[in-house]
């Protein structure tokens, strides 16, 4: 499977008691930003729900995007090794 955007996305509680969706800016620093949504939940496990579906969102697009495009990339696949080889 290829990169799943949610990967390194945490939850935060913001100053209000809230929480929200934090999406990793630098990983060297640890540097967050809210995700941009700006959505806002009153319990965690709402966050976490909320997470845990736009994870499986982008894994069912990704897999779609796979199913959908099999013949291009395959034939890009085996142009790139052709030029590799030759």
């Amino acid at each position: 499977m290829g990169h799943n955007p949610t990967d390194g996305w945490s939850i935060e509680e913001a100053e209000d008691g809230t929480f929200y969706i934090a999406v990793l800016v630098d990983p060297f620093m640890g540097t967050t930003r809210p995700h941009t949504s700006g959505q806002s939940f009153a319990e965690y496990d709402d966050a976490s729900d909320y997470l845990d579906a736009l994870s499986e969102r982008y894994e069912e697009q990704h897999d779609r995007y796979l199913e959908e495009n099999r013949e291009a990339i395959v034939a890009s696949e085996r142009y790139e090794m052709y030029r590799a080889e030759y």
